[in-house]
């Protein structure tokens, strides 16, 4: 498995006030609206989003259909040059026994891989009894087409088990949560069921994941999961104190690691703090966000990080509501939560923006000193003064989608839904080099191109530094220079230096890492003495 390594925390430091503080901002401006065709009120259109390449889809799970009602629709839309068209919306061919389709509620939840979606449907199931249905559609060509329906596997005793209630999809492998499946008693109740295809685009049970000793009961377990690169973390919100992390190992999924809640450290049942409410994984699998009612129940967020050395998920933050939080009103922070490519979107359905309670997304970028908050987003000013934006969020590299499924207005009915979509500038190809202050150089020292030296000229005082490599990015203000490395690992141990010295050198060698072209490398340092304690040296980029 790939893993990353950051920047660690004593770092955080440095991190510029001018960049925190510019943050406090407010994007009401997307680039783009996501517009439904559904007319009856309370569709709940944009309950589940995703986003991944050319596609963006968007739930509706209580609209009607030609036939039933809150039958649920899934509309997909396909990315054309700079734009969007809406290219099919589907309905459930069959929920219930005998066909039918009324109360499917179609896409509740969303998983999306490539060209696999796999959709819930909380009220599905085509033999009856055990409710709960999975709808997995493949894209054919440039249409999706429905590829297989998983029930809910029977249970002996229990007529609801809660199937679908949460959903995962890498590659083609399902994974299915069940939060009411009594698996031995007490009521140690949820499991999460595996699926494989069987190369005849049927999906099977392959393996049935429970929570770890000792149980609470009715946890919940699998009542939220996230599935990205080998890597499955699973909640039991109930449970409220942990989440466990599984890996796949020559087919089998096994326990790697428990994250224990730092509010209660160690096993303690209490549902209200719901640690674990809400799971999401970066692409990587090398940054776990984990949400919780914490905060006087405006909700905070858990950021971990993969450790280099011991392979495990670490705490490197808790991020909380920033603005717009109304006392003794829960704004939901943390409600929904996306993170790709360094980019994290954290849905706040309930926070005000302009007095008045619309939602909004706040993110957080991965720079040098951790994760900087970003300008949140909010509904643009023309939204009607209540709203929930943040309800789903998505993110795909520099583009997040977010919902309000309470917007409504004009000729539409009240209540329909709507989604926005923001794009951020990627970072450019080359990095400025600020006049004055350290400068870097780069020389490779073999004819590969596989390794580099690094040096440093110009450095004044004393202090300790590191140098860092990542994408290009817009440049920010940080001291005596600016940085420039979007996402920056830590290629080089802490590097003390003293007043005097003319040279600082490295060999920048990583062990699974050759330099690409385009990579930006530069020396981040505190200073221990006189002004500017931090800065940054100018930045290289590889060609």
């Amino acid at each position: 498995m790939t893993r990353t390594t950051y920047y660690p925390l004593w770092a955080a430091a440095l991190v510029c006030c001018s960049a925190i503080s510019a943050a406090q901002t407010v994007n009401d401006v997307p680039t783009r609206i996501f517009e439904t065709t559904i007319s009856n009120s309370g569709a709940d259109f944009g309950s589940a989003l995703q986003l991944d390449g050319d596609w963006a889809v968007a739930s509706a799970p209580r609209a009607h259909g030609a036939l039933s009602n809150q039958v649920g629709i899934l509309s997909f839309w396909r990315r054309e040059g700079d734009g969007y068209s809406l290219a099919q919306m589907v309905e459930p061919t069959a929920c219930a026994p005998g066909g039918g389709t009324t109360n499917c509620i179609l896409g509740r939840l969303l998983a999306m891989n490539g060209s696999i979606v796999a959709a819930s449907s909380a009220g599905g199931d085509i033999a009856g009894g055990d409710k709960g249905l999975v709808h997995v559609y493949r894209l054919q060509g440039q249409s999706w087409e429905l590829a297989d329906l998983i029930r809910a596997p029977r249970h002996a005793t229990s007529t609801f088990t809660g199937f679908g209630s949460a959903i995962g999809v890498e590659g083609e492998t399902l994974a299915i949560g069940a939060l009411g499946f009594q698996v031995a008693s007490p009521l140690t109740r949820g499991v999460v069921h595996i699926f494989e295809p069987d190369g005849n685009d049927h999906w099977l049970e392959t393996q049935r994941l429970v929570q770890l000793p000792p149980h609470g009961t009715d946890a919940a377990f699998g009542s939220a999961l996230a599935l990205e690169n080998g890597v499955l973390a699973v909640g039991a919100w109930s449970l409220g104190w942990r989440v466990q992390i599984y890996e796949k190992t020559a087919g089998v999924w096994s326990i790697d690691q428990t994250v224990i809640s730092p509010l209660t450290n160690g096993p303690h049942f209490d549902p209200s703090i719901k640690f674990g409410r809400v799971i999401a994984l970066d692409p990587t699998a090398n940054v776990l966000a984990v949400a919780t009612n914490s905060n006087s129940a405006h909700g905070s967020v858990f950021v971990y990080e993969r450790s280099t050395t011991t392979g495990q998920f670490e705490l490197v933050d808790r991020l909380f509501p920033t603005e717009g939080t109304d006392p003794g009103f829960f704004v939901g922070f943390g409600g929904s939560v996306a993170i790709s490519n360094g980019l994290m979107a954290i849905g706040a359905r309930n926070e005000h923006t302009n007095g008045f309670r619309t939602g909004a997304v706040e993110i957080y970028r991965r720079e040098v000193g951790g994760w900087v908050k970003q300008p949140r987003l909010a509904p643009p000013q023309s939204t009607p003064m209540w709203a929930t934006l943040g309800h789903a969020v998505a993110v795909d590299d520099s583009r997040v989608l977010a919902s309000d499924i309470l917007w409504g207005e004009g000729n539409m009915a009240p209540f329909t839904g709507r989604a926005y979509l923001w794009e951020f500038s990627a970072g450019t190809e080359t990095c400025p080099q600020p006049s004055g202050g350290p400068a870097l150089a780069l020389m490779y020292d073999d004819s590969e191109r596989e390794r580099l030296t690094a040096s440093v000229s110009s450095l004044a005082g004393r202090g300790i530094g590191i140098f860092v490599a990542g994408t290009p990015s817009s440049p920010v203000a940080f001291g005596a220079g600016e940085m420039c490395v979007g996402q920056a690992r830590r290629i080089s141990p802490p590097i003390a230096f003293v007043s005097g010295q003319e040279w600082i050198y490295a060999d920048l060698v990583h062990p699974d890492w050759t330099a690409p072209q385009s990579t930006a490398f530069q020396f981040v340092y505190s200073r221990r003495d006189g002004v500017f304690p931090q800065g940054a040296s100018s930045a290289r980029v590889v060609d």
